[in-house]
């Protein structure tokens, strides 16, 4: 966990990598990590990280992660690809 900054917000590119809604940064250089462009349909209002397993948990206004149907919550793996695991909040 300590390798990674994890960012949510209002934002389409980060110093020009292109990456929506949720980044995973270098916290030395603030650049974006390459492989963690989640493709996420829309904002990101909170994560959470399990400090044991490192799984990222998402929550927000997205229905879309990854090309993936993930209603307002998503589960990440801590190498940035989207989890297996779907559990839909319809709000």
């Amino acid at each position: 966990m300590g390798e990674k900054v994890y960012v949510s917000g209002a934002f389409s590119s980060i110093a020009s990598e292109p990456v929506a809604y949720f980044a995973a940064l270098n916290p030395l250089t603030g650049a974006a990590l390459p492989g963690w462009d989640l493709d996420i349909s829309n904002t990101v209002n909170a994560i959470d990280v399990n400090p044991v397993t490192e799984q990222i948990y998402l929550v927000g206004r997205f229905n879309n992660v990854g090309g993936q149907r993930r209603n307002r919550i998503a589960d990440v793996e801590s190498s940035g690809s989207l989890s297996a695991i779907q559990a839909n909040f319809d709000v």
